[in-house]
């Protein structure tokens, strides 16, 4: 399998709109990453992908490189780097909760993550920026990713 690259990415389709209607942007974040994690765990690459900024899927893209996936479009990239994650990877991508969460009027940034598993040393995780769009909260840039299968 190739290295860790792929799943990060994925991971970084994170965010968007949720369903709902929570009360505070704070709220809507967190509901958006749960979302948005359970889109990529699923290999939803439309949906994942649909939570993005046109940038971060662009930085998605150069961070996978053509040479690992193909030139491919945004979901066709969700469903190649997602294709052969065992059930364990999926769960764990389910299972990532949003943390250290910070809204600033229409950027917000948070860290998806588990917590860490003493067999396994650190958890996963990912540094995410979002921008609020109208009204929905969509992923604009990502960094940081520790752990990840792929």
């Amino acid at each position: 399998m190739q290295g860790r690259t792929p799943l990060v990415i994925c991971l970084s389709l994170l965010a968007g709109c949720g369903g709902g209607a929570p009360k505070s942007d704070a709220d809507q974040v967190a509901q958006v990453l749960e979302s948005a994690a359970n889109a990529v765990a699923s290999g939803d690459g439309d949906k994942a992908c649909s939570y993005m900024t046109p940038d971060a899927q662009r930085q998605a893209a150069l961070q996978v490189g053509s040479g690992v996936l193909g030139q491919v479009d945004c979901p066709t990239l969700v469903k190649r780097a997602t294709a052969f994650l065992s059930p364990l990877d999926k769960k764990q991508i389910e299972d990532l909760q949003p943390q250290n969460l910070q809204v600033n009027g229409t950027s917000a940034s948070a860290t998806l993550a588990a917590k860490p598993d003493p067999q396994a040393g650190s958890g996963m995780s990912v540094q995410l920026n979002l921008q609020k769009i109208g009204t929905d909260w969509k992923i604009s840039g990502f960094a940081n990713e520790q752990g990840l299968p792929g």
